[in-house]
């Protein structure tokens, strides 16, 4: 095949894998697959926003009446 060829069959499959994504016959496994995927995201960034709270709160004493962050 010619290098024009593949590259229109490489944009057909591309049509076909994204109208199957939208199809309204298939969006209830799509919105699943997103679902997931965003979940996961969501999961990531509360374990790196926690990581670095903790981090930056490692050195801080709070064993009195106040806290004491060293300088």
């Amino acid at each position: 095949m010619q290098t024009a060829e593949l590259n229109r069959e490489k944009q057909g499959r591309k049509w076909l894998a994204w109208s199957f994504i939208i199809c309204p016959c298939h969006l209830p496994l799509s919105m699943a697959a997103l679902g997931i995927v965003f979940g996961a995201i969501y999961a990531v960034g509360l374990s790196i926003g926690f990581r670095h709270i903790r981090a930056a709160t490692k050195d801080i004493d709070c064993t009195g009446d106040e806290c004491v962050v060293p300088t």
